[in-house]
């Protein structure tokens, strides 16, 4: 009965071992792969931990509850996994490759007791994000030449952003943004016009600027691409 036992364990991980081996392959294939698949997600992990964790925080106008740590702690756990395939697999580690993992690790230091300090790198990495992101649409948009793509940047890019804007403007006095909901609405009066109201601090002014030139980059390009299919139809 024992010899029966082990030659069917054997039996299952001589099985096993290839099956292992193709999925391997198929991950590092996935990995390395110079499309934008595997960008898209890679950015998509890190920005549901950032935006767990910003919920968790209460940086998204929702007091933190038990599901918020559990969320948090969840896309930790899939992040984590994600840091160690890459880690493993990426054969061509280059200066960004290493600044994405670092960024990833520090703002992952947040969770532990202690090391509230490293809020700040998860600030950073709100930033950093939402360039990624600027990036990954703009490329995508000249891939399919269709620059209708960058209009994900208002829903997906702005509501991040506007949690680094409420939490460098809470606290100031005489700010204008009480809660989220101020600071996405002045997020998304900057990136359309010039808006009315603004932060008081340098960074919240400084993150508006930033706002309002990429809301005019988005602008342009699609008031230009419209322009030229008209002017194409005409012809």
């Amino acid at each position: 009965m024992l010899d029966e036992n082990l030659e069917a364990a054997s039996l299952r991980s001589k099985h096993g071992a290839p099956a292992f081996a193709a999925f391997r392959a198929r991950v590092q294939s996935f990995v390395n792969s110079q499309g934008i698949r595997h960008e898209v997600f890679a950015l998509l992990l890190s920005y549901s931990f950032i935006y767990a964790s910003a919920w968790n925080d209460g940086l998204l106008g929702f007091p933190p509850t038990i599901e918020s740590l559990c969320a948090e702690i969840l896309t930790a756990l899939v992040l984590v996994v994600g840091l160690l395939s890459r880690l493993a697999l990426t054969q061509q580690r280059t200066i960004r490759f290493w600044v994405d993992i670092a960024l990833d690790f520090f703002s992952l230091l947040v969770l532990m007791p202690g090391l509230q300090w490293a809020a700040l790198a998860r600030l950073v990495r709100m930033f950093f994000a939402s360039g990624r992101l600027i990036t990954l649409l703009d490329r995508i948009a000249a891939t399919r030449k269709n620059p209708v793509y960058l209009l994900w940047v208002y829903p997906l890019a702005v509501p991040l952003v506007a949690s680094a804007l409420y939490e460098v403007e809470k606290g100031q006095p005489h700010s204008p943004i009480r809660n989220y909901l101020d600071a996405l609405r002045l997020c998304f009066e900057f990136s359309l016009s010039l808006g009315n109201v603004r932060p008081v601090s340098a960074a919240g002014l400084t993150i508006c600027g930033f706002l309002f030139l990429v809301g005019l980059m988005c602008i342009g390009i699609l008031t230009n691409s419209i322009s030229n299919r008209y002017q194409a139809t005409k012809e």
